[in-house]
């Protein structure tokens, strides 16, 4: 019943420190199912779907991003340069294992000539964190037939949801925009 964004009340929820929600507001209708399971329950099951979410994005990269023959260099690169990246994020619970599925997926459907379904895997990793919205502009280097109605649409629905989650919730969508801005990506406040 609190607002998400208030550092305070999640750290006097939590009974300790947290990271802050810098999530739009429309996520926590993604987190809710979670809240009402047991803690312990709810962290195993967040952190299996994105283990279980890391072997298809790692096999897509490894079909699809990389040259024949150099498997073994993208696996050495997973684990020695992400691996404490991945290993932090699951241990933190972000969800950048979901943005990043999501991401990816959409680049192989532009690549393949799905161009819908690049723009919607892009605009819902946009629903999480707003900057992917930019990976819309690919629509521009590639030969996509209809590439503005494609790249106007997913920019018209992206702003539609965005202002519907202001209308529906006008202060946590204040309080989130002054919390992501004021976030440092260093971790500190």
């Amino acid at each position: 019943g609190m607002s998400p964004y208030n550092l305070d009340a999640a750290r006097a929820a939590a009974g300790g420190d947290v990271f802050p929600f810098l999530y739009p507001p429309m996520t926590i209708y993604l987190f809710r199912p979670f809240a009402a399971l047991p803690l312990d329950v709810a962290e195993t099951i967040w952190f299996w779907f994105r283990v279980i979410l890391l072997i298809p994005l790692i096999w897509i990269w490894r079909k699809y991003f990389v040259p024949e023959g150099k498997g073994w260099q993208l696996y050495l690169l997973v684990m020695a340069a992400f691996g404490g990246v991945v290993y932090l994020d699951l241990h933190a619970g972000n969800v950048t294992i979901v943005e990043q599925m999501l991401l990816w997926t959409g680049f192989l459907c532009l690549l393949g000539g799905r161009p819908f379904w690049f723009c919607l895997l892009i605009v819902v990793a946009s629903l999480i964190k707003l900057l992917p919205i930019l990976f819309l502009g690919l629509l521009l280097l590639l030969p996509v037939k209809h590439r503005w109605r494609y790249l106007l649409g997913s920019l018209g629905t992206f702003m539609l949801v965005q202002a519907a989650d202001f209308a529906i919730h006008p202060d946590w969508y204040r309080e989130y925009v002054s919390s992501a801005l004021n976030w440092y990506e260093r971790g500190a406040e």
